[in-house]
């Protein structure tokens, strides 16, 4: 995507604009929102019904965590390391969380 791209949402519906994305290096993307589009706490399930967030913590060695992408779907496990380093062909990502599961 292009800076000024149209976005929409999964039921098709105007969500906003895209902004900026990074990879490698660290992975994000960022869309600015329009006002029309109300945010809601639930985190996709891929396949299953949608997680409701009730809060948010930082995960410390040793805790029960889920996670969830359109890469690999959602899995639940325990966090094994932090601060990890992936290499990808087009360069590495970092500050990341290794998970069992």
């Amino acid at each position: 995507m292009s800076p000024g791209d149209a976005v929409a949402g999964a039921d098709r519906s105007a969500l906003g604009r895209f902004e900026k994305s990074s990879f490698p290096g660290n992975d994000y993307s960022f869309v600015r929102a329009n006002s029309s589009w109300t945010p809601t706490a639930k985190v996709n399930h891929y396949g299953g019904t949608d997680v409701v967030v009730t809060g948010h913590a930082e995960a410390a060695v040793g805790a029960s965590i889920c996670r969830s992408g359109s890469t690999t779907g959602r899995h639940c496990g325990e966090v094994q390391a932090k601060s990890q380093t992936v290499n990808y062909q087009e360069g590495s990502v970092s500050g990341l969380t290794l998970t069992t599961g």
